[in-house]
């Protein structure tokens, strides 16, 4: 299974540097009020597994806004189990390491890699609509 095990955010000019998040191995739900950092968080997580997402000009004015020169350091473990390090900087690609700080191919390493992120209103709408919850079962099919 798949699962981002961390993430730190380094000299980000909204989150205390450094910020860092342990996320459990199941289920994990960012709470808070408005203006607490949700999608911020959200779109760091986003920009280093899916660095095309900068494209977005809305999704690069939020993460310029936040992060400036700042990094985005995940620790992700793939299908096999194996460990990684993925080092991000806004306008750069992911730098990927092992363990034991080789250097990973980006394009191989987001192959052996399943993430599926999703907003509150995705997840209402999965809530009360049945076509959508069907799809969200056949993308876990696809998964598998």
């Amino acid at each position: 299974m798949t699962r981002i095990k961390s993430i730190t955010v380094q000299r980000s000019k909204f989150f205390q540097s450094p910020m860092s998040i342990n996320f459990s191995g199941k289920l994990n739900c960012i709470m808070g009020g408005r203006g607490t950092g949700k999608t911020t968080l959200l779109r760091f997580l986003q920009s280093v597994i899916m660095p095309s997402i900068e494209e977005d000009k809305s999704v690069f004015g939020l993460l310029k806004s936040n992060l400036k020169d700042g990094k985005i350091i995940l620790q992700v473990e793939n299908l096999n189990g194996e460990l990684f390090t993925v080092e991000k900087t806004l306008g750069e690609e992911p730098v990927v390491y092992t363990m034991e700080r080789s250097l990973v191919d980006f394009n191989s390493f987001r192959q052996s890699i399943s993430i599926d992120f999703y907003e509150a209103s995705q997840i209402e709408k999965i809530a009360t609509d049945p076509s959508e919850r069907l799809k969200l079962i056949e993308i876990g099919r696809a998964h598998v």
